[in-house]
């Protein structure tokens, strides 16, 4: 059973017509999934005798969405300055228990890093359920003038939940612009 026992116990006399607000904690399974579970919740009382009843309530459980990048792949891929058209293929995995909905991803570039065509920083993936991953695409172009090095790139995910709303996420996307290759004419025979 996901929802664990509590008891709670008041002490306190009702006044006819008063109306009073109970709370007790509920213990629930890490692993529980999203979902309402139904619950008996006993009472009893003493009037001028002992009397009890059960009824059934319902408990809404909700998980939490925890999107992050599971891998990143470039094609070409060796990535050099001057590129163009350089294709981030990038998995988003939603590792949460809940889900989450209208994800888009959005490359944040600067520096000599462009898009290679209008939107191609931009990707819209959906939703994501409880352990499901997605792959997208990236196209960006990379300046001539860009200095060999490793980047961190940053990827906004932005996503709405259950209840529709946005939150966002930021990530990196590690890229590594390696240097052209320097060739050096030593002497010409002709």
């Amino acid at each position: 059973d996901p929802i664990g026992p509590t008891k709670t116990e008041i002490n306190h006399t009702v006044e006819p017509g008063e109306e009073i607000r109970l709370s007790y904690p509920v213990n629930v399974k890490s692993s529980t999934s999203e979902d309402v579970y139904y619950t008996p919740l006993s009472l009893s009382w003493e009037t001028y005798g002992a009397d009890s009843t059960t009824l059934q309530i319902g408990i809404e459980v909700k998980g939490d969405i925890n999107l992050g990048i599971s891998s990143i792949s470039t094609d070409p891929s060796e990535v050099r300055s001057g590129d163009d058209n350089i294709k981030i293929s990038v998995s988003v995995e939603n590792s949460g228990e809940a889900t989450a909905h209208n994800i888009r991803a959005d490359l944040q570039l600067t520096g000599g890093f462009t898009p290679s065509y209008s939107k191609s920083e931009s990707a819209y993936l959906g939703k994501l359920v409880s352990s499901e991953s997605q792959a997208t695409a990236f196209y960006i172009d990379v300046a001539e003038n860009t200095t060999p090095g490793k980047y961190s790139i940053p990827i906004e995910l932005v996503y709405a939940d259950d209840d529709g709303r946005e939150n966002t996420v930021a990530k990196a996307v590690d890229l590594l612009v390696e240097p052209r290759p320097y060739f050096k004419v030593a002497s010409v025979r002709l």
